[in-house]
């Protein structure tokens, strides 16, 4: 493990949820922080449909460390796909090294 801790061996997050489409604005706001820092790409996995009276609000997404979407999906059942560039995280890391100013257990 190098000084940045678990995350920086991590390099991606996977993020299921069953997110409502009341609030999809902060869905999206939550994905791309969590890609930037961690400075690794999260996939999420957000459901669809109604769930105890609850309408969820799909947009799946890739987003990349910078916290840029990458590719995303509307609130329609579907699959989404798209290459990413793992190299990506290592050119971010260097760029901005946040993660090894990172204090674990505090």
């Amino acid at each position: 493990m190098s000084s940045g801790g678990i995350i920086a061996d991590c390099h991606e997050f996977l993020v299921t949820a069953a997110w409502p489409l009341a609030r999809v604005k902060h869905w999206n706001t939550f994905n791309a922080a969590r890609a930037l820092e961690n400075q690794c790409f999260l996939i999420s996995c957000n459901c669809v449909g109604e769930t105890q009276g609850e309408i969820l609000g799909g947009h799946s997404q890739i987003v990349d460390p910078w916290g840029r979407v990458q590719a995303t999906l509307d609130a329609s059942e579907s699959i989404l796909t798209a290459e990413i560039d793992l190299s990506q995280i290592e050119r971010v890391r260097e760029d901005f090294p946040q993660l090894k100013h990172r204090v674990m257990g505090v």
